[in-house]
């Protein structure tokens, strides 16, 4: 179970790893994207109706060590990019985009790493929200590994929606259900896969 806190947020908020390479990771999840901010004529608003479009990004270098795996420890370097436009007052799309270095002390399991999203979010009636990401990574190794003869190269195409009522909330918290479904690719048979994720968690404003 999780929770989101934090600063106001809206649907572009919420990170993007439902799966992860080497090179970048990924997550998903949204919160109540309604905030009982005071408008100029003193009723609430909501942020959609605030802010037309934005855009983020952000830059981020790091030292991964594996305990077991010493071959594989290196520096991590990753920069992504994310647009948001409020479509309407009660719809909002985003677009991400994303590159990653990983380092290792051997060739087979340095790579470089990419990603591209696209979400949509939605109010629906009775207070239901609904947010669907589809989202395609790719990973190339700069050599072959051992035993295997080839270079690895990954393909990964995944697919998120969550949904959440925003008249369902005990406390200060709603509750959300996310689906993933993620189909991976590679050259190498070891590393292809298909796998389902289900996600109950719970999300709040600060």
């Amino acid at each position: 179970m999780r929770a989101a806190s934090g600063g106001p947020a809206t649907p572009a908020d919420h990170a993007h790893a439902g799966h992860a390479h080497a090179g970048h990771a990924h997550d998903h999840g949204f919160g109540a994207h309604r905030h009982d901010v005071p408008g100029a004529d003193g009723q609430p608003v909501t942020w959609s109706s605030l802010l037309a479009l934005g855009v983020s990004g952000g830059l981020a270098a790091q030292w991964v060590r594996y305990s077991r795996a010493r071959e594989r420890d290196g520096r991590l370097i990753s920069l992504n990019a994310t647009a948001f436009r409020a479509v309407t007052s009660s719809s909002a799309v985003t677009v991400k985009a994303g590159i990653g270095r990983q380092e290792a002390r051997i060739a087979p399991y340095a790579n470089w790493s990419g990603f591209v999203a696209a979400g949509y979010f939605r109010d629906l009636p009775k207070g239901f929200s609904v947010y669907v990401e589809p989202s395609f990574s790719r990973a190339r190794y700069d050599a072959a590994l051992l035993g295997f003869g080839k270079r690895r190269s990954d393909n990964n195409q995944s697919v998120l929606i969550t949904i959440l009522n925003r008249h369902v909330v005990f406390g200060r918290f709603t509750p959300r259900i996310s689906y993933t479904f993620t189909r991976q690719n590679s050259t190498i048979p070891l590393y292809k896969f298909q796998r389902s994720r289900l996600e109950v968690g719970l999300t709040t404003t600060f």
